[in-house]
């Protein structure tokens, strides 16, 4: 996959908190359907620390070929969405980068839920 547009995204109410702030993940998989952008191979490395921060493991099989969604905060980038993929490729695959999409810093402003 190169492009968000042959990504089949579930549109389902999810959102992610991290460190109280919350994401509104459902917003941004509709923005990437709304406006399709490249896939980018995003890697991994330093996402290890916060592998203890998911709540639990995965219950069912992780298909590592959908894109992790990821944001653009001040200290560099994270997933939103994705982290049992993330985790599988860490812990379970030794996969050092999976694909993503990243939304720029002004993206990332709009994702936030109040």
């Amino acid at each position: 996959m190169k492009h968000s547009s042959e990504v089949k995204w579930d549109n389902r109410p999810e959102q992610f908190e991290f460190l109280s702030v919350f994401f509104d993940v459902s917003k941004a998989k509709q923005m990437v359907m709304e406006k399709p952008r490249d896939i980018v191979h995003f890697p991994l490395a330093g996402l290890s620390l916060f592998l203890p921060l998911i709540r639990k493991k995965a219950t069912r099989k992780v298909d590592l070929s959908i894109p992790i969604l990821v944001v653009t905060i001040d200290c560099g980038y994270l997933p939103i969405d994705g982290w049992h993929r993330v985790e599988e490729a860490m812990v379970v695959g030794g996969v050092e980068k999976l694909p993503a999409v990243i939304f720029n810093y002004e993206e990332t402003r709009t994702l936030f839920k109040r």
